[in-house]
């Protein structure tokens, strides 16, 4: 990614360093629950509300990561997966995870940065987080090359609780001391659909769920969920 922010900070070594450790603790069982069971609650949330919007389509999922989702999509029966991440250690676990569950055959990687790619054509369009580290002028540029009927994106909610203040510490700590213009962005809703708006789109529908502490989706999928 050659934007914005910190010139001296190379983004795509750093989610080279960082993906596989920060995927492995987030997604399996660890005792700081609070910090990590909400994203992998977050995931299993997210598979909930697209999987009947999946059946026979053509399913892209921005900023994938291992791509954790593919499987579950798959055999749950999306025709193909598409994931794009720009570091190559992620797409190369994504390649593994696809082989060793049997699912190849309807997977297509792509190691390339999201806001660099022409214009994707798709069935449903979604993203795990991704937002929290664009910049509003790249978030402008994914969203406008982007033609899709369904789309569903986590984003982490502006919220004053002690999940949101733990996380803020964890990151700071971690690494935020080092690289402090390139940390998770927190935004209000109102936010968000200012910048759908901004791309010509309707203002998003919103879900939440007190599992995925504060993380929320921003989606335009029909129907009603509960968020109990």
């Amino acid at each position: 990614m050659n934007t914005s922010a910190d010139k001296s900070l190379n983004k795509i070594e750093f989610w080279d360093r960082k993906i596989i450790d920060w995927d492995n603790a987030r997604y399996s069982n660890h005792f700081l629950s609070m910090m990590t069971g909400s994203v992998n609650n977050r995931m299993l949330m997210a598979f909930n509300l697209l999987n009947k919007f999946s059946r026979d389509k053509l399913v892209v999922e921005a900023g994938c990561g291992t791509a954790r989702m593919m499987p579950l999509l798959l055999k749950s029966g999306a025709k193909k997966y598409m994931g794009i991440d720009f570091s190559a250690r992620a797409v190369e676990a994504a390649r593994d995870r696809a082989k060793e569950q049997g699912v190849w055959a309807k997977v297509d990687l792509i190691c390339e940065d999201i806001i660099n790619l022409k214009t994707i054509k798709t069935d449903l369009f979604f993203s795990l987080g991704l937002l929290d580290w664009l910049t509003d002028d790249e978030m402008y540029s994914l969203l406008k090359n982007v033609e899709t009927k369904y789309y569903l994106h986590a984003f982490s909610e502006n919220k004053m609780n002690i999940q949101h203040f733990t996380h803020r510490l964890y990151v700071y700590l971690k690494y935020g001391y080092k690289n402090q213009k390139y940390v998770p962005h927190y935004y209000t809703r109102e936010h968000v659909s200012s910048l759908f708006s901004r791309c010509g789109l309707e203002t998003p529908e919103y879900f939440t769920n007190r599992k995925m502490s504060f993380s929320c989706f921003a989606h335009n999928l029909p129907g009603s969920f509960d968020e109990s």
